[in-house]
């Protein structure tokens, strides 16, 4: 009797071993068939989305791009995951980071700059697969790419200078892209009652006299590079949508007596071949009164190296040929 009993222990044994090793080949299948099944979802996303990125309208932009996101979100549930919905998992590097400061593995500074980044990187990750984000400048730029911006909001930097931070979407930037910024520069004009000889020569042009001039009040300028950039948002969650990069800039908010503001802003981008820049230009943007100073701050601006004719009080939203509105 203990023979056969010893004999059916050593049977169990091995049935449960061969068990555990057909449990591990069969999670290890289900894990290469997702990682295949994610990539082809991830490079059909790339494609719809290339074709939305180039369109000159913003409206026809963001049709297009949050349709391909909606695609791209039915295939992870329907397909890529569909067999293994629970491997569905947002916060894996989140709950990962967790364990490893509980183990003792990385230390509360590292666990700190992990959980910044994985927030940063969920935020702009439930922007784009629920669609809510609201464009507040986008523009196409060179190479496939475009610049979104959105997510305008007052903030003050850690001397308490107040600013303006804005969050962005990147696209056509691939992980192994080359990406370099250039320089940002903001150029701000103020409103003036036109004088006489301005109302005179308008008026023989069969125009406005009495529409206001622009003329130059201020200017900001420095180095483009944001103050965040994730360039591969899916090392922190892997099904992140591919073609796209994430960050955040800090602009100068806006002096009050603005009226306008010019925004140039330049980066250059090289996929295998050549590099490509980009100089993305909103010319005479009407300025929102969120972007503007309050009352008791205080705004500092570049010296401005007006021309003659913007001292003189040139319209520069007039045609050229208009002719010069010059004061006397």
């Amino acid at each position: 009797m203990q023979r056969f009993f010893s004999l059916f222990v050593i049977l169990a044994i091995l049935a449960g071993g061969g068990w555990y090793l057909y449990n591990q080949k069969a999670e290890q299948e289900a894990k290469a068939k997702i990682e295949a099944s994610l990539r082809d979802a991830r490079r059909g996303f790339s494609e719809r989305a290339r074709a939305s990125v180039s369109e000159d309208g913003t409206e026809a932009y963001l049709e297009g791009v949050k349709k391909a996101l909606d695609a791209y979100g039915e295939e992870l549930t329907s397909v890529v995951y569909a067999e293994r919905p629970n491997w569905l998992d947002v916060a894996a590097k989140k709950k990962l980071a967790d364990e490893m400061l509980e183990a003792g593995e990385i230390s509360e500074a590292q666990h700190k700059g992990q959980l910044e980044n994985y927030t940063f990187v969920r935020d702009a990750y439930d922007t784009l697969m629920n669609g809510v984000w609201k464009t507040d400048l986008t523009q196409p730029g060179n190479g496939e790419t475009r610049m979104d911006i959105y997510g305008l909001k007052r903030i003050r930097d850690p001397d308490g200078n107040p600013l303006l931070e804005a969050r962005f979407f990147l696209w056509g930037v691939e992980p192994n892209s080359r990406l370099s910024f250039g320089n940002v520069t903001l150029e701000y004009w103020r409103e003036d009652a036109p004088d006489a000889k301005v109302r005179r020569q308008r008026r023989k042009e069969g125009r406005d006299p009495d529409a206001p001039v622009l003329k130059p009040l201020g200017r900001a300028e420095g180095d483009a590079t944001p103050v965040i950039f994730v360039q591969n948002p899916a090392k922190t969650i892997e099904t992140f949508p591919s073609y796209v990069a994430i960050g955040a800039l800090w602009f100068p908010q806006v002096p009050k007596e603005a009226k306008v503001m010019d925004l140039r802003y330049s980066y250059a981008l090289r996929k295998g071949g050549s590099e490509v820049q980009t100089q993305l230009v909103w010319d005479k943007m009407a300025i929102p009164t969120k972007w503007r100073l309050g009352e008791g701050e205080e705004w500092m601006a570049d010296e401005v190296e007006a021309s003659e004719e913007e001292l003189a009080g040139v319209d520069p939203s007039a045609p050229k040929d208009a002719g010069v509105e010059a004061s006397e």
